[in-house]
């Protein structure tokens, strides 16, 4: 018992502002039953800064209501909650994640709610809707599932918020006034789950790219029916881009003009066309497409990173460089060859567009130009596996990398494609160009018999090398530390 009350003790002497940061990782609804505890917390969970409403949670608690009732129930608790707490009370952020149904009183809470952390001035927007929660859809009881709460991104002029994270829900711009609309304040805003089958989505998140006039940080993900997005943000510093797989691409582009971007990242982003201008600053890629080896994925991939040989860190898949230096290889003895092979594999999936789509898809013969290379990567991180396959494509990155000074080999896959390159090219020794590398990390290491022959070449080839540093992979919970080579 003393024990009890010497930790209760020790929470009570605790500085306001601290406790106020531990309650910050609590839902709100948690937060505010402290004031139960003892008479200092009775009112301290009105100046918590992070206001966090959890329907899931929440839900949980209240398992024998009905989805519909339960999130009547929750709407309710969060108004309440917002009416209690006083307007002068600071808020950084606020995260909402709410199981939204499109009624007009439910609409007319959430608006409520957003236009309130925005009028008590929060820095921070955190907003997830209806079925991107995560979790399996309930049916109200009239059957209805539409979860399209459209955010009005108005409410956003004259605030003060300089984060926006939207999922799940649909947008709509200021309306055209007099006088040229600016959004000042955001400077990162992240797009996830949102479905661009509309013919003016795109055109949407140009113009709302825009009108973010000191945007530094964009991040598009997990999206679907992407056609042609064009982006130009002057003071654009960092972009991620991530789709669904879509079944067309040969149709679809992307432009991006941004002078000041510094790191931009694609994940699964296949499209026809890649357009880059203006990227004089950027510094830093990552490429990281689906795990299949189609010619035509492999056509978008050579397009897209022959546009980056500027970099000075750069993340790979392993796999799409083995089979670009089998392209390599055929386009140095005749190029027509490389498209050949290409324009085969589309024609036979298109055979009812073959005129319209012939010659859609192909490599800019640059790609394999003897004089293509990564001229200025200093830093490189391979996604790899160490089948033959695997060496063939860490012998054509280190070709074209001859400025590198460190390598991070990280084993993410084992691939079965050896078969695909051919004899000629397998059955030649493996000669590793690497002036300037010093510094190898091979994380998630086995110890096993084809990375200790990589370790081996490393080594043989390594002019400079200083050190091969292994990261040992996690076996179970246990996770060994690093040791030298």
């Amino acid at each position: 018992m003393e024990t009890s009350n010497s930790i209760s003790a020790t929470i009570e002497d605790l500085p306001e502002s601290i406790l106020l940061h531990i309650l910050s990782f609590l839902p709100t609804t948690t937060a505010v039953q402290t004031s139960a505890v003892a008479p200092k917390w009775r009112n301290l969970w009105h100046s918590i800064p992070v206001l966090h409403f959890n329907i899931r949670k929440f839900h949980s608690c209240v398992p024998d209501r009905s989805a519909a009732a339960a999130r009547q129930l929750f709407a309710e608790l969060i108004s309440q909650t917002l009416l209690r707490r006083p307007r002068h009370s600071p808020l950084r952020k606020f995260r909402l994640k709410f199981d939204y149904r499109n009624y007009d009183s439910i609409r007319s809470y959430v608006n409520s709610w957003i236009r309130y952390a925005v009028s008590s001035r929060a820095v921070e927007l955190d907003l997830t809707f209806g079925l991107y929660l995560s979790v399996k859809a309930e049916e109200d009881d009239d059957g209805d599932t539409s979860a399209d709460y459209c955010f009005d991104f108005s409410d956003l002029i004259n605030s003060s918020v300089k984060v926006l994270k939207l999922r799940g829900c649909k947008f709509s711009l200021p309306r055209s006034r007099a006088f040229p609309i600016k959004i000042e304040s955001l400077t990162a805003l992240y797009l996830f789950g949102f479905d661009f089958g509309f013919v003016s989505m795109d055109m949407d998140v140009s113009k709302l790219v825009s009108l973010c006039v000191n945007l530094e940080f964009l991040c598009i993900e997990d999206v679907s029916g992407l056609n042609n997005l064009k982006i130009v943000s002057p003071k654009l510093k960092e972009l991620k881009l991530s789709i669904s797989r879509q079944t067309t691409l040969w149709d679809k582009s992307v432009e991006i003009f941004a002078p000041s971007l510094q790191s931009i990242s694609f994940i699964w982003f296949y499209m026809g066309n890649y357009v880059l201008k203006d990227v004089s600053s950027l510094i830093e890629a990552h490429v990281e497409f689906d795990s299949r080896e189609e010619l035509e994925d492999f056509a978008c991939w050579s397009n897209l990173v022959s546009l980056l040989s500027g970099v000075e860190n750069l993340t790979v898949q392993n796999m799409w460089m083995s089979r670009f230096m089998q392209m390599a290889e055929l386009a140095s003895d005749n190029f027509e060859e490389v498209n050949k092979m290409l324009e085969v594999q589309f024609d036979a999936e298109s055979e009812d567009n073959q005129e319209e789509l012939h010659g859609k898809l192909s490599v800019e013969e640059e790609v394999f130009s003897e004089t293509f290379a990564f001229n200025n990567l200093r830093h490189l991180v391979l996604l790899t596996g160490y089948t033959e396959y695997d060496l063939l494509g860490l012998e054509a990155v280190l070709k074209a990398c001859s400025t590198l000074e460190s390598m991070v080999l990280e084993y993410s896959y084992e691939t079965d494609f050896d078969d695909i390159l051919g004899e000629e090219i397998m059955e030649r020794p493996i000669v590793m160009h690497m002036p300037s590398l010093r510094l190898v990390k091979m994380e998630k290491y086995r110890g096993v018999k084809n990375e200790v022959y990589v370790v081996g070449l490393l080594k043989k080839y390594g002019l400079v090398l200083e050190k091969i540093v292994a990261y040992p992979a996690k076996v179970g919970e246990i996770l060994s530390p690093p040791f030298v080579l």
